[in-house]
């Protein structure tokens, strides 16, 4: 069951983050979209995924993570909306550095910390979501 909620949450959040529609200007867009589209590959992989059994497929998820926050430090945001891609880029750093935490539980062989790992990457999955819709909506003023 904590699977799946897990499983939910990498959808939702990649979902959230790759369906941006964000940008005073479409170079803004285009170039957030793009920077992006990786998450849409979680989607995908986690579907199709064993979380207890997959650490290769965590830490694929973490470098795609950090790939995402390294394409968005490239970005120019509008001016208003600096801040907010400040704190998206923090919030998938922070949940890159907990996925690498459940993939490390599973190398471990530690079930009680990959859930305890799981149960707060899915709470900072929400801090996540409610950054891109921050960002989002500074953009669209």
């Amino acid at each position: 069951m904590k699977h799946k909620r897990t499983q939910a949450i990498a959808m939702v959040i990649a979902g959230a983050l790759a369906a941006a529609g964000c940008g005073e200007s479409q170079t803004f867009v285009r170039d957030y979209n793009e920077a992006t589209k990786p998450l849409l590959e979680l989607n995908a992989d986690a579907a199709r995924a064993d979380l207890s059994a997959s650490v290769r497929h965590l830490d694929g998820m973490a470098d795609r993570l950090d790939a995402v926050d390294t394409r968005l430090r490239g970005l120019e945001p509008p001016a208003d909306a600096r801040d907010e891609l400040t704190r998206l880029r923090k919030a998938i750093a922070a949940s890159a550095r907990r996925v690498r935490r459940m993939a490390s539980a599973v190398r471990e062989r530690d079930q009680r910390r990959l859930a305890r790992e799981a149960q707060r990457w899915a709470r900072e999955g929400a801090e996540l979501v409610r950054a891109e819709q921050a960002l989002k909506a500074a953009v669209q003023g």
